[in-house]
């Protein structure tokens, strides 16, 4: 077994930064790279900046697209595959005083989890854009950010879900094919055989989200993915594309999952791109 000490990750590093002794590391990773299964000496939180992948542990399995966070306890073992775009992903190192702020009373999650919610999904965000602005205040601004994240995960901690059955990774299949326009609930349950109560129950206990906030997601992960790389599409024309009714809806839902509107998304990512090859 693969075994990588606290500050070690798989691909390629782009940022480091320590304060208040929380380590955070950025990293790239290509498309379609591969992870083999591996285990971290500390607990360490993963969050998906951009791209996407799959992530096993043990029997469990998630799709971790822009804005997850993944709680590792020290010893997890897990593998991932990325999709064609590849990802960038903070990966949050902890030392033991750190860590010492959790008592028996408010403990950490002992087994892995991840958590999709649009809470933690901001809290995320709120940490890579403060990484990217580096002034005087984003030292405190990112130990406090890490400090709720960390709370936030400790508090939705629950069991690891069982092996969810291939109807569901079908489904998952259809709606990144076509979450422009995608199908319903009762469609994909029609095609998975079940009743649309249980195929919602289902999706909600091992996906931790909605169909429709699942789909509001990938939308959102593609047109981050169209802000990033500083598209001359307009604003509207990536809200049509993406498949929201119009660009107000558009901006809406992003700042919820993001935590700042698409227009200041682009500005920043396009100095930051800037600034890396000055």
């Amino acid at each position: 077994m693969i075994r990588l000490h606290p500050g070690f990750y798989f691909g390629s590093s782009r940022t480091t930064r320590a304060v208040g002794g929380v380590t955070i590391n950025e990293n790239l990773y290509a498309p379609a790279a591969f992870i083999p299964s591996h285990v971290h000496d500390r607990p360490f939180v993963c969050i998906v900046a951009s791209g996407g992948f799959v992530e096993r542990s043990g029997r469990a399995s998630a799709e971790c697209g822009i804005g997850t966070v993944i709680w590792h306890p020290g010893g997890d073992a897990h593998e991932d595959r990325f999709g064609q775009r590849g990802g960038t992903c903070l990966g949050l190192d902890f030392d033991s005083a750190w860590l010492d702020r959790f008592t028996d009373a408010e403990p950490l999650p002992h087994a892995w989890m991840f958590d999709q919610s649009p809470q933690t999904a901001w809290l995320g965000n709120q940490i890579v854009l403060e990484l990217e602005r580096a002034d005087a205040l984003s030292s405190n601004a990112l130990e406090g950010l890490t400090l709720a994240l960390v709370a936030t995960l400790a508090r939705s901690a629950g069991p690891i879900p069982p092996r969810r059955p291939a109807w569901l990774d079908s489904a998952i299949i259809r709606l990144r094919d076509e979450f422009r326009d995608p199908p319903t609930v009762a469609e994909l349950a029609r095609d998975a055989s079940v009743h649309r109560s249980h195929f919602s129950r289902v999706f909600h206990h091992h996906m931790r989200t909605t169909v429709a906030e699942f789909v509001r997601r990938l939308r959102i992960e593609w047109a981050s993915h169209e802000l990033r790389r500083s598209s001359s599409l307009s604003l509207a024309d990536i809200s049509l594309l993406a498949g929201f009714a119009d660009q107000a809806h558009f901006s809406r839902a992003f700042r919820w999952v993001m935590g700042c509107p698409p227009g200041q998304f682009r500005e920043q990512k396009t100095h930051c791109q800037a600034f890396s090859r000055a």
